[in-house]
């Protein structure tokens, strides 16, 4: 039965690809642009394995995940790695694939488990960052300061831009003294944040300076029109925008970015959660100011099918592959 459900997902995929014009196509973008899927593996409770083989045969590049601080710093003042991070980052660079490290989320030693916006909490979050960038020193492919620090992502309240600025200027030099040449992602902003002045003001504040890339999420799925073309439409009209804040023309990396595939709200079926994929990186290649897009995610968080977080996934929460999963191994031919 599983046999036959593969060769029907394959089926349905390869009609998606014919009626999107790109059977006989492959994404050609410009070198150096970053195929990325985000993934939850850090957590250690997925197949770490398993994943990785599946990621590395559709040529995936690099994965995002979370190199938690509470999970760093488990007694204040004691810093250590869990083992299964190196296992995670080793066995991703045997398969040719890179970790972007999420460094981030609220530690109950400081702040009261809240985003770090005191002195104190910044500078142990300065420790712990520098910390992580020295273990995995030249073996991964960077770091992004934080995750959504304008929303409620890892069960924190909102932050404000000035409070994120200030994380920045004291996480920035840190890593820079542990690693010189790590690659340091700022940024992390939602489509709310994008569109509601938090990414200007942030931008305004300098978080820029001394960073080496910006990263956004581009989600646009609850979106009016949440089409691959209004997604495309938004990316220029934003690169506008952003000459504008930095007073410069900005290039910038989507951390994430993908449609969930639920029944009801916001949601898509798996058929056309594929389709969108296509279209979304066939789009990409038009837009030479992405360097590079983590689709989220890999696996189904879960199996309900109503349940929006459940559903992004490549593959479902059984590891089988979704149409999404089989569009990308069809579209991306890389080297």
């Amino acid at each position: 039965m599983l046999i036959i459900k593969y060769i029907l997902h394959l089926i349905s995929v390869l009609l998606v690809c014919i009626g999107a014009g790109i059977y006989v196509m492959h994404i050609n973008v410009s070198e150096g642009f970053i195929l990325g899927v985000g993934t939850h593996l850090a957590g250690g409770k997925r197949d770490i394995i398993r994943t990785l083989d599946m990621l590395q045969e559709v040529g995936v590049m690099s994965i995002r995940d979370d190199a938690t601080w509470s999970k760093v710093e488990q007694k204040p003042g004691e810093l250590k790695i869990p083992a299964h991070w190196d296992m995670l980052v080793d066995e991703a660079l045997k398969r040719g694939i890179k970790v972007l490290w999420i460094l981030a989320y609220g530690n109950p030693f400081y702040d009261g488990g809240q985003k770090p916006k005191t002195d104190e909490s910044r500078a142990a979050f300065a420790r712990y960052a520098a910390f992580v960038a020295s273990h995995f020193k030249g073996r991964v492919l960077g770091y992004e300061i934080w995750n959504e620090w304008e929303l409620t992502t890892g069960n924190t309240s909102p932050g404000s831009p000035e409070d994120y600025a200030a994380l920045v200027r004291a996480v920035v030099p840190a890593i820079r003294r542990a690693d010189p040449k790590a690659k340091i992602f700022v940024g992390a902003v939602g489509s709310k944040g994008i569109r509601e002045g938090y990414l200007q003001r942030i931008i305004e504040l300098g978080v820029l300076d001394g960073a080496d890339f910006l990263s956004l999420h581009t989600y646009i799925h609850c979106s009016r029109d949440p089409t691959p073309k209004a997604w495309a439409d938004w990316m220029w009209s934003l690169h506008d925008k952003l000459a504008l804040w930095a007073g410069k023309p900005i290039d910038f990396y989507i951390t994430e970015m993908g449609w969930p595939s639920n029944e009801g709200a916001c949601g898509v079926s798996e058929e056309k959660q594929a389709e969108f994929l296509v279209d979304m990186f066939m789009l990409a290649e038009q837009i030479p100011f992405i360097k590079g897009i983590w689709w989220y995610d890999f696996q189904n968080d879960g199996p309900d099918r109503k349940n929006r977080e459940h559903n992004f996934g490549l593959v479902d929460e059984n590891f089988n592959p979704k149409p999404a999963y089989f569009a990308l191994d069809k579209l991306w031919k890389w080297k």
